[in-house]
């Protein structure tokens, strides 16, 4: 089963644990700092301008090593190597790779963010022009924001996936593929969704089990990040395994 699958992955490699672990402390670390009380106070005594940038940066430099040890986590795993689990300590390579899909990522947001704006206009337009449709001027708009939200989802993962495979940053702007490839498989991203859902489910469960357990804040924060830690790493390997399985 593919969830167990991700649930287990880093077991299943001999030595994997040697590679995985360091990933799994130093992403604790990242999370924390980005976190921590200390940092948001200062930030938030900055000027607007300087607190938006600060958040940004510290943001961005915390992401970094995470996402592109998960980026080349799933090209492994898409191209079926023997290897699945990086090397943890490759830190240059690894941060270049997240700081491409967070380019990536943030640029398809930024063109959704438009496209949102323009749903908006759209919405009041429909209330002007037509006011028999005043009355459903609200239904409609959440309705284009839940379609627009589920294709978001989906571009995001596909561009993510079609990334990860070859690892080339034009891979994501291959605009006809990435919809071609959403139209062909809507049956199996939504299988996909429900699969992530459940992986998601039980994250908070044990979120919370833990929450419950541990009454010390700081302690709580760590076992929340190592916890994160993990199951972001099943979530990819699971979203990689099925566009391997399903969809490439």
């Amino acid at each position: 089963m593919l969830i167990w699958d991700a649930l287990i992955f880093p077991f299943k490699e001999k030595n994997s644990f040697k590679n995985f672990l360091p990933f799994i402390i130093i992403t604790c670390i990242c999370l924390c700092f980005s976190t921590c009380p200390a940092l948001e106070s200062f930030i938030k005594g900055l000027p607007v301008v300087g607190s938006i940038l600060c958040s940004i940066i510290v943001y961005i430099i915390c992401s970094l090593y995470p996402t592109g040890y998960l980026i080349v986590l799933c090209h492994n795993k898409i191209n079926d190597k023997e290897e699945v689990i990086p090397k943890w300590n490759n830190f240059i390579n690894l941060s270049m790779k997240g700081f491409s899909i967070v380019i990536i990522t943030h640029i398809y947001l930024f063109l959704f963010s438009i496209i949102l704006f323009l749903i908006v206009l759209l919405a009041v337009a429909i209330g002007v022009v037509f006011p028999v449709l005043s009355a459903f001027q609200d239904l409609i708009f959440i309705l284009l924001v839940i379609i627009l939200g589920i294709l978001l989802i989906s571009i995001l993962l596909i561009v993510t996936m079609a990334y990860a495979e070859n690892l080339d940053f034009s891979d994501a702007f291959c605009i006809y593929n990435i919809f071609s490839t959403i139209s062909r498989n809507i049956p199996a991203l939504l299988l996909l969704y429900f699969y992530i859902g459940i992986l998601f489910l039980l994250f908070a469960i044990v979120s919370i089990i833990f929450w419950y357990i541990i009454k010390v804040e700081i302690v709580n924060s760590l076992v929340f990040s190592l916890i994160w830690s993990y199951f972001s790493s099943c979530i990819a390997y699971l979203a990689a395994s099925y566009y391997l399985k399903k969809i490439c």
